[in-house]
């Protein structure tokens, strides 16, 4: 997942090393990756051909290397997205795909959905038919069941607002809360003259 990241980072231009490894941090859940995990996947980037770097001058007059991606890379990326087997259904697997959805094709999108769905919906009664079978539940064993199912349901809610927003030919559609409350205020303006 480190490579997807890592490669994903580069997708709204060019970044110098350290900036790759804050960004790529913040979406990994640390503050900054170490050098030992982002230099050695970017140098076998550059082999591959996904990325190129060349030198620029820094603030300080110092040179740095800038990475950028190249559709070979872009191409790469998508292919590792594409490719979601059962093992690699990590909650973290599932949502970076989402947050990349704008580069993967539609065909693609609706299949990861519907993974995902068919995933926590066997979860979701995974959990129903355990909590059933303790007889008289746990308290906290029920409770723990309870909110893992709840969980599992409530996302498959979630999976079901991203349909409705991926309109026909996949792109989102305006159905977020500002175009919302801007036809809302249109509607208001318009009976009030």
């Amino acid at each position: 997942m480190n490579d997807l990241v890592i490669l994903s980072s580069l997708l709204e231009g060019p970044k110098h090393g350290y900036e790759i490894k804050r960004v790529a941090g913040t979406v990994l859940g640390d503050a900054v990756l170490h050098n030992n995990q982002v230099y050695p996947s970017l140098h076998r980037f550059e082999g591959n051909g996904w990325v190129a770097r060349k030198k620029v001058p820094g603030q300080r007059g110092q040179m740095r290397w800038m990475y950028r991606l190249t559709p070979k890379g872009r191409a790469e990326m998508v292919r590792c997205l594409i490719h979601y087997p059962d093992h690699l259904r990590a909650d973290e697997e599932f949502y970076l795909r989402v947050g990349l959805f704008q580069i993967l094709p539609v065909r693609v999108r609706q299949q990861i959905l519907d993974t995902r769905e068919r995933q926590l919906r066997a979860e979701a009664a995974h959990f129903r038919r355990i909590r059933s079978d303790l007889s008289p539940p746990a308290f906290l064993g029920g409770e723990v069941l309870r909110y893992l199912e709840g969980r599992a349901v409530a996302e498959i809610g979630w999976i079901r607002g991203l349909r409705r927003r991926l309109g026909a030919d996949g792109r989102t559609t305006k159905k977020l809360p500002e175009a919302r409350r801007a036809r809302a205020a249109q509607r208001a303006g318009r009976r009030n003259p």
